[in-house]
């Protein structure tokens, strides 16, 4: 009876912390300003010294309302700007790192990171040097057309990532199978 509430107590712990780590990270979905997003490639890699490039301004709202996002790499540019005129927010850096890869027929995926303290205050999002990342899926047919776009955080000093609470629940689903036939054998 003792392995079994043992088993029992695991899986609600770990169930619980899975939840808890599953809630740490933000993401954020980015909807284009269809005007104002262009990608040009003179090759079949993306180089900014050769003329490509590549830049939008979107929204997380899709009414077009609320915080500005406007990504550009371009030349030697390869910056990002974060602006919300409601409440007077404003930061803008360059990239840490970006990668703009073909995945294959028309479409290309941009990921970029960046570190910004300012972002991080802005959402209440505990801890120092928190890495974002932007992610953006288009084709680049009529000078892109947008497939989806996210920006989501990665704390670099927070807890390790642990797996999704799905994967928790089976792992307790287990020890508790395996605390039932441990006390089947004990019984015989």
């Amino acid at each position: 009876m003792k392995l079994m509430k043992l088993g029992i107590f695991t899986c609600v712990l770990l169930v619980v912390c899975g939840f808890a780590a599953s809630a740490y990270a933000i993401t954020i979905d980015l909807y284009p300003k269809l005007d104002k997003f262009k990608f040009n490639l003179s090759g079949d890699t993306f180089d900014p010294m050769m003329g490509d490039e590549f830049k939008f301004e979107a929204f997380n709202d899709p009414a077009l309302e609320g915080t500005k996002w406007k990504i550009e790499i371009k030349d030697d540019k390869e910056n990002y700007k974060i602006e919300n005129k409601d409440i007077k927010f404003k930061t803008e850096d360059a990239f840490d790192s970006y990668a703009l890869t073909a995945l294959g027929g028309d479409g290309y995926h941009f990921h970029g990171v960046f570190f910004d303290d300012l972002l991080s205050d802005q959402l209440d999002f505990e801890g120092d040097n928190v890495r974002w990342h932007v992610n953006v899926y288009f084709l680049a047919a009529d000078n892109g057309t947008w497939q989806g776009g996210t920006v989501s955080s990665g704390d670099l000093t927070g807890p390790t990532p642990t797996p999704e609470p799905a994967t928790i629940l089976l792992v307790g689903i287990g020890l508790l199978g395996l605390g039932s036939a441990g006390r089947k054998m004990t019984r015989k």
